[in-house]
């Protein structure tokens, strides 16, 4: 009886534990996700030093086999030889981030101040043909002439008001406070950045450790099989994320690098600048050209309008050999998924999680789909039934079937029998088909009465 009442108490406390929590998520979610952002927040030097570790996991174990493989014949105590391979695959592998790192700044940023400053001195000049343009374009129609003039005007006197000395006296201290917010957040940036290079290292040298405690944690609390099953889902997400993020690095390289080749040919400004970028941003499948490309186009709309109509059919062309050619290639279609699950799954994880979710949306997605595939597949087995796709598209429905021991196919139905075949094939036989099938159960329920 004791046993009887302390469960249940211990569920009286846990139904009033949850209706506490569920009252808190419901009516507090804003203070918990203001103090879960917090917590994130404290965390990202962890997060940078996990995903730079990540992106470096296939470099490092690779010159780690190699290093491994040179110092066993040298060293003969395995350990000593291991803990060798690991410091110099691990050293090898951050001065590559951050040569590449330092490498993609000086390029970029030096473009970005010489691009400024060329549109700084230029501005005026480009607004004068700019209105010229407008002025010739709607000169038949004044109407529209005299809309697009006030407008212009209205924005020339809002930039004036702007820089006006008054104005900038009286919005001294908002500008001040912006700027030192600006600035904190890139001191704050960096300090994550280095904290996370330092936690890269930690996480490159004990990828076999943090492996095998998982391993311990999943045995420890899962039968042997669902523990299989879990590591082997793991393995599984592991392999096809990191595929993808390989593919697409690779891919983004060959796009920027064949960006800076075209442009030069076709003599427009901006090269190097502008194939960083749409290296960069064609990492996110679908929108990153796009998202690369606008604001591409604009900048060298500023120097030449020509050449940034001939930049948009450039870009376009590049991205469909992308798209078509070069993607399929290198990826080799490693998600399996089709062009509107891609779109779905962007636009989802993109919307929840912004440019990490754009990123990784596409293998996560995919992995989560093969899952459920996977799911449905062993029920349908369950009930003998395909689990191709392709077997649902030929044939209205799909029945049961088994095969027995002589090699003769059977129907699974025990109810079903001939007649409800002649039905399906002849509707002008149903009436029969249905007093056939009457008399059969009147003849098994009369053999039972007789026995």
């Amino acid at each position: 009886m004791k046993k009887k009442y302390l469960h249940i108490g211990v569920t009286a406390f846990g139904v009033v534990c949850a209706c506490i929590l569920f009252f808190f998520l419901l009516f507090k979610a804003g203070t918990i996700f203001e103090y879960v952002g917090t917590i994130l927040s404290y965390l990202m030097p962890i997060a940078y030093g996990i995903v730079l570790a990540y992106l470096l996991l296939p470099l490092n174990n690779w010159l780690k086999k190699k290093f491994l493989s040179a110092f066993s014949k040298k060293i003969k105590k395995e350990k000593r030889a291991l803990n060798t391979a690991k410091a110099l695959s691990t050293t090898i592998s951050i001065l590559f981030a951050l040569v590449v790192i330092v490498g993609l700044a000086a390029l970029i940023f030096p473009q970005v101040w010489e691009s400024v400053k060329s549109i700084a001195n230029t501005l005026p000049d480009k607004l004068n043909a700019f209105s010229n343009w407008l002025n010739n374009v709607f000169k038949n129609h004044p109407k529209a002439q005299e809309f697009v003039t006030s407008a212009i005007e209205l924005a020339v006197q809002k930039l004036r008001d702007f820089a006006s000395g008054d104005t900038l006296i009286d919005r001294f201290p908002e500008i001040m406070s912006s700027l030192s917010t600006g600035l904190w957040g890139i001191v704050d940036f960096l300090e994550n950045i280095i904290i996370g290079i330092i936690i890269a290292i930690y996480v490159l040298n004990s990828t076999d450790l943090f492996a095998a405690q998982a391993k311990k944690l999943a045995y420890s609390f899962f039968k042997v099989k669902t523990a299989n099953t879990i590591i082997h889902n793991f393995r599984y997400t592991h392999k096809m994320i990191g595929g993808f993020l390989n593919g697409r690095l690779l891919d983004s390289l060959i796009i920027g690098i064949m960006c800076f080749i075209g442009m030069k040919v076709l003599s427009m400004p901006y090269a190097l600048l502008i194939s960083v970028v749409v290296g960069i941003t064609n990492i996110i499948p679908f929108f990153g050209p796009f998202i690369g490309a606008i604001p591409s186009i604009l900048l060298i709309f500023t120097v030449d309008p020509k050449k940034a109509f001939w930049f948009l059919v450039f870009i376009v062309a590049l991205q469909q050999f992308d798209g078509n050619i070069l993607g399929p290639k290198i990826s080799s279609n490693l998600t399996g998924l089709s062009g509107f699950w891609v779109m779905f799954a962007l636009l989802l994880f993109g919307g929840l999680f912004g440019v990490w979710g754009m990123l990784l949306g596409v293998p996560i997605f995919a992995v989560i789909k093969t899952l459920i595939a996977e799911f449905i597949n062993r029920r349908l087995k369950g009930k003998s039934l395909p689990t191709t796709t392709y077997s649902y598209m030929t044939t209205g429905y799909v029945e049961p079937i088994v095969t027995t021991q002589s090699g003769e196919v059977v129907d699974n139905d025990d109810e079903t029998d001939d007649t409800d075949k002649d039905d399906e094939h002849n509707d002008g036989e149903s009436s029969s088909t249905i007093f056939k099938a009457i008399k059969n159960l009147s003849n098994k329920i009369s053999k039972k009465f007789k026995k």
